[in-house]
């Protein structure tokens, strides 16, 4: 199914969905004006044709203490078998919270999620021993914070001067204990966003009235800081752009913020630590409006950018950001 195929209707249920993925049939209709039965319909053809791809729960990692590092990886010449035989690798390693395939300077990251540097230091000598011989090029560099960002360009909206972010990690929020049914219900929400209480019930051997209390509970507390979803990366378009500022004094990084949260088509600004200061994410209905949006972005900021370097994504496979310490 192409995008060219969906109605202002099916844009609106996109755009509501995308400030919280487990918001009601009811929430929804309500807000974008039909019957119930009618956004059911229609979201479940997005699912099926395949325009949302996955469903994911973001949760704080500085909050759980995970420190997630990215690990981008630029490969010698080699057969597809041996990528996939790499990508396939770091798919089923526990600490491994992402794996991306890109087009440009490197050809993949994968997300390693640690709470101590020894811990990311097992992780890299596994896979590089592992795979040495067919990596050319590899940097790493650590998250400090983030901001996932409403999708206001599905319905060609501009965003308000205040704006309501996600995050998936921030070095703001101290680290906190959890309850063994949370850490439950996080696994849970983590394999399957959108699975009903009654189901997270029946698996923990609660009631519904405890589980809703406790995913309130973790919402409140900002472990569970939203619900999302991801765009099928063939229909739509994606890039990440890596920024290296040639200052990073408080008054530059936060202009630069701001006039970010200003562009519908950014969609993830990341404070890092390592070769790059930030990184930029992306989207896009059409390759152009990809492009002018980052060209907007250089020109406005051309004399604190020592360097940006887009990366074209082609894949985001096993988006997860909570680690079970019984699988280590």
């Amino acid at each position: 199914m192409s995008i060219n195929k969906l109605d202002k209707l099916d844009w609106k249920i996109l755009a509501s969905l995308d400030k919280n993925a487990r918001a009601s049939y009811s929430s929804i209709a309500k807000e974008v004006k039909l019957s119930k039965q009618a956004v059911k319909n229609r979201l479940d053809n997005l699912i099926s044709e395949q325009i949302i791809t996955q469903f994911i729960t973001f949760v704080n990692m500085g909050y759980l203490g995970i420190t997630p590092y990215k690990v981008f990886i630029k490969f010698q010449t080699i057969q597809k078998e041996k990528k996939q035989e790499i990508i396939s690798y770091l798919l089923q390693r526990p600490t491994i919270g992402v794996v991306t395939v890109f087009e440009g300077i490197y050809d993949l990251y994968f997300g390693v999620m640690t709470r101590h540097p020894h811990e990311l230091d097992h992780e890299l000598k596994l896979f590089y021993n592992k795979f040495a011989n067919y990596i050319s090029e590899r940097k790493t560099v650590a998250l400090i914070d983030t901001q996932v960002l409403p999708r206001n360009y599905l319905i060609e909206q501009k965003r308000p001067s205040s704006v309501n972010s996600i995050t998936f990690h921030s070095s703001k929020i101290s680290s906190g204990h959890l309850k063994q049914l949370d850490q439950q219900i996080l696994m849970i929400l983590n394999d399957d966003a959108l699975i009903p209480a009654t189901k997270i019930a029946t698996i923990t051997h609660n009631s519904v009235q405890t589980i809703i209390n406790r995913i309130k509970h973790l919402e409140k507390e900002k472990v569970i800081t939203g619900y999302g979803y991801l765009l099928n990366e063939t229909m739509f378009v994606s890039y990440l752009m890596l920024v290296q500022l040639n200052t990073l004094s408080e008054e530059v990084q936060q202009k630069m913020i701001h006039y970010l949260q200003t562009l519908p088509n950014v969609i993830l600004i990341i404070k890092t630590i390592g070769d790059w200061d930030y990184e930029i994410g992306v989207e896009a209905k059409e390759l152009t409006e990809c492009r002018r949006c980052m060209e907007e972005f250089r020109e406005q900021f051309s004399p604190y950018l020592k360097s940006s370097t887009p990366l074209l994504v082609h894949r985001m496979l096993n988006i997860k950001n909570y680690m079970n310490e019984e699988k280590i």
